[in-house]
Formats: C-alpha cells, sequence, structure tokens
C-alpha cells in the first residue's frame, strides 16, 4: 500500500523538475520572466586633460635625479576608451574606461545623491588614482542611449616618496556622438 501512495508523489516531483519553465529569480545578464532584457553597456570615448595641482615641494631637479626618481609629469592628456551604463533613468550611472594607450581601468559613478570617481589610471609609466568626480554635465542623462558628460575629475600620483594632486577636465560621450578629438599627446 505504501509504494503505491509514493508513485503518484514521485510522479508529480518528476514532471515538476522537467517543467520547461524557470523557477530560479531572473539575473543582470539575462532577460526577466516577462521578456524585457537588461538595458545593454553601450560603447563611450572621452578625453581627459590633467594639470598638476601647485609646485613640486621638496623636490629640485637635481634631487630627483640623485634619488634615481622620475617625478609625474606637470601635464597629460589621454584618449579614453570604455562603456556606459544607466540603470533606472535619472538614478544610477556609471562610465567605465581606460586610457588608450595605457593600462588599468576607472569609473565615475553618479546617482541622485553622490557623484564619484575610483579606479587606477596607468599613464606614461604612471598611476593616476582616481579620486573625485565633480561634474558640469552629468552623466545622469534623460536620453540613456547617446549624451555627452564633462566635468573636473581629481586624481593622484604617488612618486618619488610624494603624493601629486591632479585636476584636470573630462568630455566622456556616449551612443554615436563623436568625442571631441584629442589635442595632446595621445
Amino acid at each position: 500500500m505504501t509504494r503505491f501512495t509514493l508513485l503518484p508523489i514521485a510522479a508529480l516531483v518528476l514532471v515538476g523538475a522537467c517543467a520547461d519553465t524557470p523557477s530560479a529569480p531572473p539575473s543582470f545578464e539575462r532577460p526577466s520572466l516577462s521578456g524585457l532584457a537588461p538595458p545593454p553597456r553601450i560603447e563611450a570615448k572621452g578625453s581627459a586633460s590633467f594639470t598638476q595641482d601647485g609646485s613640486v615641494a621638496g623636490f629640485s631637479a637635481a634631487s630627483v635625479a640623485d634619488a634615481a626618481c622620475v617625478a609625474p609629469p606637470i601635464s597629460f592628456t589621454a584618449v579614453l576608451d570604455g562603456t556606459y551604463f544607466q540603470n533606472k533613468p535619472g538614478t544610477n550611472a556609471w562610465a567605465h574606461f581606460t586610457a588608450v594607450g595605457g593600462s588599468g581601468q576607472g569609473m565615475i559613478h553618479e546617482t541622485q545623491n553622490q557623484q564619484d570617481a575610483s579606479g587606477i589610471l596607468t599613464i606614461e609609466g604612471f598611476d593616476f588614482h582616481l579620486i573625485a568626480w565633480n561634474p558640469v554635465l552629468p552623466l545622469l542623462s534623460p536620453a540613456r542611449n547617446a549624451g555627452t558628460a564633462t566635468g573636473a575629475l581629481e586624481a593622484e600620483v604617488r612618486a618619488c616618496g610624494t603624493t601629486y594632486s591632479y585636476t584636470g577636465e573630462v568630455t566622456y560621450s556616449w551612443g554615436p556622438i563623436t568625442p571631441p578629438p584629442c589635442t595632446g599627446i595621445c
């Protein structure tokens, strides 16, 4: 008698396990159960021009040479290549990028209440640590598929026993917009 009562239960478990409907919640990378895919990351390009803040205190050219240390450049320009992503229009936006001809990865992130930058870009052999983003035209754009953001990006370089601070102007465009050409060493 026990065998006959377990047989229908086993059959129901087998049918449920072999069903074609997903039972796990949707992930970020695949379409949701309603058939709507998450918004794609959009190819983006940009440029950055940085200038060192203040002077190189405590170092003369002779002392730098004596210490076999190379100070970072006073200014530099880089072409940026990366992606743009915005979820929930007007709420969260990210720009991920690397310097063309360099390495590392930087990120700018914006919400309605906060803007920040992080990451390390290696340019001309120096590691530029991104520390702040102050937008003029923010990443949070009503048009998610194309746009341009501009603003001030702050970075630091540690070399020769000193931390050098940099501020720069960044223009970052996504979608079918062509970014401005690089005007320095690219």
